[in-house]
């Protein structure tokens, strides 16, 4: 079976309210569901500033990324390991993506990273 990779650099995901951006957001919802799909897919490596700007609230997700976490989720679930190194956008990634989606977040670098 084919096993591969794919790599995300820059999205810049922003959290506004216009129809240009959330449609953006639902496409790259769409390119997640369809990396599922594949089934030879089984890394998703995340080049940092993924979303605009991250801030960690403690009790606040912007409500137009829910479905792209979703997606992340379900990813994880099924298999897909999914790495965040920060970017420069990502200020304070904090807990929520390790904890609450279980992604491998990196903020300082990639000195930890486990290449299989």
């Amino acid at each position: 079976m084919n096993e591969s990779a794919v790599f995300i650099s820059d999205a810049h995901l922003k959290a506004k309210h216009d129809a240009a951006e959330r449609e953006r957001i639902k496409r790259t919802e769409r390119f997640l569901k369809s990396l599922q799909e594949k089934k030879e897919v089984k890394k998703l490596i995340l080049l940092g500033d993924f979303f605009d700007f991250w801030y960690e609230y403690n009790y606040y997700v912007p409500k137009d990324f829910f479905g792209v976490l979703f997606e992340m989720r379900k990813m994880i679930e099924e298999g897909i390991s999914i790495d965040y190194l920060a970017g420069n956008h990502d200020f304070d990634l904090g807990v929520f993506f390790s904890e609450k989606i279980g992604m491998s977040v990196y903020q300082d670098g990639m000195d930890n990273i486990r290449w299989e």
